[in-house]
């Protein structure tokens, strides 16, 4: 005699990703830092000085100034890579669970 029985829904689903309350709880942290982290260049920019640089190599001895929010953008993007790289889980980066990042993939021969 045969049994058939129907898989629990708890085994149908991934225990990694998004699909577990702890995968979604860090996903929702994540998105908060990276929130966080630009809305700092915002108020950097609207608020923050300029850098400025004086008495330069060139023979005017001219003043060179910058808005603060440029480099602080730069960190940011940076900063935005990195923590979305180390926090989401690999379902969000697209791609499969234990599969390395697309920068860490070997070269595929072409031909």
């Amino acid at each position: 005699m045969v049994v058939l029985t129907k898989p629990s829904a708890r085994s149908e689903t991934p225990s990694a990703g998004l699909t577990d309350r702890a995968g979604r709880a860090r996903a929702v942290w994540v998105s908060l830092a990276i929130t966080a982290i630009w809305a700092a260049v915002v108020l950097v920019s609207a608020f923050g000085g300029n850098i400025v640089v004086s008495g330069g190599t060139s023979d005017a001895g001219g003043t060179t100034t910058v808005p603060s929010g440029i480099p602080v953008a730069i960190l940011a993007c940076i900063a935005t890579v990195v923590v979305a790289g180390t926090g989401f889980p690999p379902s969000i980066a697209g791609r499969r669970s234990g599969e390395p990042a697309a920068r860490h993939r070997p070269l595929q021969e072409h031909g």
